[in-house]
């Protein structure tokens, strides 16, 4: 580029407040939670406006610093990051944005669950293929619920109490499509949302078997219980014995968090008393695209640096990617590509309606014949 900073005009282009610098270049936000603004194009970038560093979620980047982000976001090389953050960033007006009171997190206050489900399990079994005997065992148990407005929750339990049964945070996610000038973006046409105040570090997760001694984790509830569904479906007994986490997104820090409480779990349980090798497998069965491969990328290369119950984090992973041409995600894969695994859900679901309405139609049989007989 042919210009020279000194140290000091680079040291203050670092400086510069990244919510300023996007705003000067063009870039609109609008107010997502308490202390979070979105972007109104890419729905995965959030700027925390107290701690003023962007989370590019889609991408894995959480940075304070305007250069490196615009290199990634504006795919930019150094100099030419440099130039436009000191042309475009400093100096500009801090754009308004106030914090809002931080809540704690409240499921009673946010939720109004109802005692019915008919909507949620529909939308789970009918419209996402979802296992019905794993939804209707998750529904009873309270893992999954519904809401005054249809929207399915999905609770996140608490992994260090025993049984898992202190809330700490929960997902909503629609089951009616929003029309498209509401939609955050074209292509995601269900409302999603995560309560205020849920436990950072934690995600919902749910054991299938008694004594979960591997981690299956996935980027989204759907995912998560889509993965266990293909699997069950098809009689593969691997999947059971085993947790599986939705992150989130594509959020590190939470699959090491988790993966430490689960093998302690692991080394607590009788059978493994006397065995200081015991350490949980983790598998990532994240999406086949650019954000789910980048992940595993660069959790992978920090495999190979974290080392705790004396051994190495790598030498338990392994990925379990959708197959290319499959599906994108592991719902995809339920849904799209496996119509023998499909065809079996919706016979099983009929066989539930005819049952129901069997049940209904004796009912009324034997109402009719106590009235008869008045």
């Amino acid at each position: 580029m042919g210009i020279y900073y000194t140290e000091e005009q680079v040291e203050e282009a670092r400086r510069t407040d990244i919510l300023a610098y996007l705003t000067n270049r063009g870039e609109s936000f609008e107010p997502d939670s308490r202390k979070l603004v979105r972007h109104q194009s890419h729905n995965s970038l959030l700027i925390d406006i107290e701690e003023r560093k962007a989370h590019w979620n889609s991408r894995d980047i959480h940075t304070k610093n305007p250069v490196d982000f615009a290199m990634a976001f504006y795919d930019l090389s150094y100099p030419e990051a440099l130039h436009d953050v000191i042309q475009m960033g400093v100096g500009a007006p801090i754009p308004e944005h106030k914090v809002m009171p931080k809540r704690p997190f409240d499921y009673e206050r946010d939720v109004k669950e109802m005692t019915f489900y008919a909507r949620a399990r529909n939308y789970l079994v009918k419209e996402r293929a979802l296992y019905p005997a794993l939804v209707d065992r998750m529904l009873e148990r309270g893992l999954i619920a519904q809401d005054s407005r249809s929207n399915v929750v999905f609770k996140w339990r608490d992994p260090t109490v025993i049984g898992g049964k202190g809330l700490i945070g929960a997902n909503l996610q629609g089951t009616r499509p929003m029309p498209l000038e509401k939609r955050l973006k074209p292509d995601r046409p269900y409302f999603k949302s995560e309560l205020e105040g849920s436990q950072e570090g934690h995600g919902f997760f749910f054991d299938v078997g008694q004594k979960p001694d591997k981690l299956v984790v996935c980027e989204s509830p759907i995912d998560a219980i889509s993965y266990a569904s293909y699997y069950l479906q098809k009689g593969d007994a691997s999947v059971l014995n085993s947790r599986f986490l939705s992150i989130g997104g594509v959020k590190s820090d939470i699959v090491i968090k988790n993966h430490i409480i689960l093998t302690a779990l692991v080394r607590s349980y009788e059978e493994n008393a006397n065995k200081d090798n015991a350490v949980a497998p983790i598998i990532l069965a994240m999406d086949r695209d650019q954000g789910g491969l980048a992940f595993c990328e660069r959790f992978e290369a920090r495999a190979e640096e974290n080392f705790y119950f004396g051994h190495s984090l790598k030498d338990v992973l392994k990925r379990d990617l959708p197959v290319e041409g499959f599906g994108k995600d592991w719902n995809e894969v339920l849904q799209n590509c496996y119509p023998q695994v499909q065809q079996k859900v919706q016979e099983q679901v009929q066989k539930q309606e005819n049952e129901v309405k069997e049940s209904q139609k004796q009912s009324q049989k034997e109402e009719l014949a106590k009235v008869n007989t008045l």
